[in-house]
């Protein structure tokens, strides 16, 4: 994902910054998801079971959407 890069000048004048909440679903999670949804994809597999209970479960479910894969959560 192409996300911005803000600097942070009062902080230091050389770093910087992702602004991971300009990712698909808002989360930092959509990292995370995006390279497990390649492996899983890679498999040739049709469906995505996982637990959560917040950020990781909306992330991987807008994702499997988005590739029409069937996707399980249970909230633990």
């Amino acid at each position: 994902f192409q996300t911005p890069l803000v600097t942070a000048p009062r902080i230091a004048p050389n770093l910087w910054f992702k602004l991971e909440s300009c990712l698909p679903t808002g989360s930092y999670k959509d990292r995370f998801v995006a390279a497990e949804l390649a492996r899983v994809m890679a498999q040739r597999r049709s469906l995505c079971l996982a637990t959560s209970s917040g950020n990781t479960g909306s992330s991987l479910a807008a994702h499997c959407a988005r590739h029409g894969l069937a996707c399980v959560i249970l909230v633990n």
